[in-house]
């Protein structure tokens, strides 16, 4: 017995191969498994180069010791099948995933986690973020994960999908019996998706899934918080939606999407489908025309819903060139029917300091699909886009589509005409527009109006402060993504760094980032943890208030206050309260206020963070 208890020990040392108390070397799945299961916060556990199967990590490390799952090199092995997390304070890193059918990647109950380096290549459904499992067992909420630096090549199914309600009963009808989304802060950087099969369904990134009335209805009013930020979607043709958002108060900023292959109908677009509060900011969409012109798939963003809570759609500083359609503002039906799976229209969306460049059908269209909804967009605002059109067929800068929007305002918008196309089509009221020749400049990027020409300093006042590259706005501002003469910063890396592709995109000045996001295994100074934390609101409505958003590492004591420009405080929102780590959101309302510049002030632990509101009435 005593030598037999030997051996065994001496087997297990020479397999697992300690190397010290914090890393450690395993050779199969079996291994794995052992090392995960008796993992410390802190440890890190490298799987040997070669091929594997799926296997499961459960754990829970700390915010300052993550535990950390990765390949010997980078690269050097390859998954075959499965692969859920579940836990607190996980990395997983530096893998070739290769799944095939199912789900490569499943986030069950993961929370402070986070994914990078590692390449997806033809899954069925790469990675799912979600609550319960395919029998529906509620298992704990996917909450304040990090999926960075990875590239998804060649998918069959939807690439990312985060879940916004679930369903828990096991009526194989789906019945009604769902609960509440709490799936959110979770976030999509710096990701590569290169190409994609042609099929519908098939979105690159799904927040949210809408498949029935009553749970589409609660999703679309349900905050997700999800923030997809500085990837490049390369000829990715799936559904016609690239990313579609299907709840509220969901961020999409700063991504790059360019197609050079001619698809018609599928070549996705960004689209709210549904939700409010949801922002898309200074998104960079390029389509290269072939030989037959351009083709009725390669639009830039569609935006659906607004109306049931009142919180409409921000689209801003987007640049978007060779499009068919720009920006399409849809029609739906109102109110939500029983059985009815249909968006609900455009509503309360605020259009502006857009760039479009060649939109062949139209720059801005209202009213898409109204054939087929009861309802046409209303309350909406356009104001200080700039849009070119090639004067081919189509070449309308601004167009009604199929019906009239109702109660639409429009300010400093320009429509430059290169060719015989018109300005405007179907507007009754017509629209008053600027005509006069921008004179765009091409950067290397996107094309910026020239000092002089008609966008220098024409816009309206705006509460949209910075442009498409961080850059403050001058007063007036520059109508179009771009204030001329502004800073271009650094293009930023996407991918996973082991391919030897090296993709970029269009950087932003990171100083200004609206949103500071701690993510475990990275290295964060103090101030780096909680820049900028301050975003004003972009509502186009004073009298329904200004909401200050600000994101915390930790759960930390804070002071928030508004003062006027003379350093008078006009309003304290919070008074040394306690408030927990992630994104938070204050009202702020005073109708008593005048027009003017006020200064929103900050106190974290004795550090202060202050922003601007431009309050116009």
């Amino acid at each position: 017995m005593k030598k037999g208890l030997i051996l065994v020990v001496g087997i297990i040392v020479m397999n697992i191969n300690i190397v010290s108390a914090e890393d450690i070397i395993v050779n199969s799945i079996s291994e794995l498994n052992t090392a995960i299961d008796n993992a410390n916060p802190g440890d890190t556990i490298i799987l040997a180069d070669g091929i594997y199967g799926g296997f499961d990590f459960a754990a829970s490390g700390t915010e300052d010791n993550p535990i950390t799952v990765k390949a010997q090199t980078p690269g050097g092995v390859e998954i075959t099948g499965g692969v859920t997390m579940s836990g607190d304070y996980l990395v997983l890193r530096d893998f070739y995933v290769t799944s095939g059918s199912g789900v490569a990647l499943n986030f069950l109950n993961l929370k402070n986690s986070r994914v990078t380096n590692v390449k997806f290549y033809n899954n069925d459904l790469a990675i799912t973020i979600r609550g319960t499992d395919n029998s529906h067992n509620f298992h704990g909420w996917s909450q304040n994960n990090r999926i960075d630096h990875c590239t998804f090549k060649d998918g069959t199914g939807v690439t990312i999908e985060n879940y916004v309600i679930e369903r828990i009963s096991t009526d194989p009808n789906y019945g009604y019996d769902w609960i509440d989304n709490q799936n959110t802060y979770n976030t999509v950087d710096h990701c590569f998706f290169d190409g994609h099969r042609q099929a519908t369904q098939e979105e690159a990134i799904q927040i949210g899934r809408g498949d029935y009335f009553m749970a589409g209805y609660r999703e679309a009013i349900t905050d997700n918080y999800m923030v997809v930020e500085y990837n490049y979607f390369k000829n990715y043709y799936g559904d016609n939606e690239l990313i579609s958002v299907k709840s509220s108060s969901n961020t999409i900023r700063y991504n790059k999407v360019y197609n050079d292959i001619i698809k018609t109908s599928t070549t996705g677009h960004i689209t709210i489908r549904a939700g409010e509060n949801n922002l898309v900011e200074g998104n960079w969409i390029e389509y290269v025309p072939g030989t037959g012109g351009y083709e009725a798939g390669n639009n830039g963003v569609r935006v659906y819903a607004g109306g049931l809570t009142g919180r409409g759609n921000i689209i801003i500083n987007n640049h978007m060139q060779g499009v068919f359609t720009g920006i399409r503002c849809a029609s739906g039906n109102e109110p939500p029917m029983e059985g009815d799976t249909s968006p609900f229209p455009c509503a309360n969306a605020l259009i502006a300091h857009n760039t479009i460049i060649y939109g062949y059908r139209c720059g801005i269209g209202f009213g898409y699909n109204k054939g087929s909804y009861n309802t046409a967009p209303y309350d909406n605002t356009i104001e200080n886009n700039l849009v070119v059109t090639p004067g081919e067929v189509y070449g309308y800068n601004y167009r009604v589509e199929t019906d009239n929007p109702t109660n639409l305002v429009s300010n400093s918008n320009i429509a430059h005409i290169e060719g015989s196309g018109g300005a405007q089509s179907g507007f009754n009221p017509e629209l008053s527009l600027i005509t006069a020749d921008p004179v765009l400049v091409y950067d290397g990027n996107g094309w910026i109006p020239s000092a002089g020409g008609s966008a220098d300093n024409a816009g309206s006042n705006s509460i949209v402060e910075k442009d498409i590259y961080g850059n403050m706005r001058s007063i007036p501002p520059d109508i179009g993504a771009f204030e001329i003469g502004g800073i271009k910063p650094a293009p930023e890396p996407v991918g996973v760094d082991w391919d030897g592709l090296n993709e970029t995109v269009p950087g932003t000045i990171r100083s200004s980032d609206p949103v500071s996001i701690y993510y475990p295994g990275e290295t964060n100074s103090e101030d780096d943890a909680v820049s900028r934390p301050l975003l004003m609101n972009y509502s186009r409505d004073w009298q329904a208030g200004t909401v200050i958003r600000f994101s915390l590492p930790n759960q930390e004591m804070i002071t928030l206050e508004v003062y006027n420009i003379l350093g008078e405080r006009v309003a304290a929102l919070i008074q040394n309260e306690f408030y927990s780590k992630g994104l938070h959101e204050v009202l702020f309302y005073d109708n008593n206020l005048s027009t003017g510049i006020y200064i929103s002030r900050l106190l974290i632990s004795g550090r202060v963070y202050s922003d601007k509101i431009l309050l116009v009435k």
